[in-house]
């Protein structure tokens, strides 16, 4: 990884620099049915205990971009993707329901986001389902 600019995660392949990572086969396809319909697999957890949005944005942002896959650049035309790495600001779509409402909006959120596209840039989203009592999050 040659002249890579500082502080940036590059996934090598001569003769690419601009976009250095190349799709395997499922990737290449996986573009080819988002077009179609966008299918995304979601994990959810339970937490007893109050949302504190800013708490759950600021701890994804700093997850991730320790992990370096942030500042995602898509190519797909040449099927050519690189992770530039840099502060990460992560999606957190919020849906407050009473307690009683809640395993209920859980499901009907699931829905949703399962069938949801991605936006260009952006690999991964989270959604909270929230109740006074506690609230579940979810990793898109």
């Amino acid at each position: 990884m040659r002249d890579e600019p500082a502080g940036e995660r590059v996934l090598s392949m001569p003769g690419r620099r601009d976009y250095p990572g190349a799709f395997n086969l499922f990737q290449r396809m996986m573009l080819r049915w988002r077009d179609l319909h966008p299918y995304n697999a979601v994990h959810a957890v339970h937490v007893a205990q109050p949302l504190d949005a800013a708490r759950v944005r600021g701890a994804a942002a700093a997850t991730l971009q320790a992990m370096g896959i942030g500042g995602l650049a898509l190519d797909a035309a040449r099927r050519r993707y690189v992770y530039r790495g840099g502060p990460v600001d992560p999606e957190l779509a919020v849906v407050d329901v009473a307690d009683d409402e809640l395993d209920a909006a859980l499901a009907r959120e699931i829905e949703l986001q399962l069938n949801r596209p991605f936006a260009i840039g952006a690999p991964l989203r989270f959604f909270a389902v929230a109740s006074p009592a506690g609230y579940h999050l979810g990793l898109v």
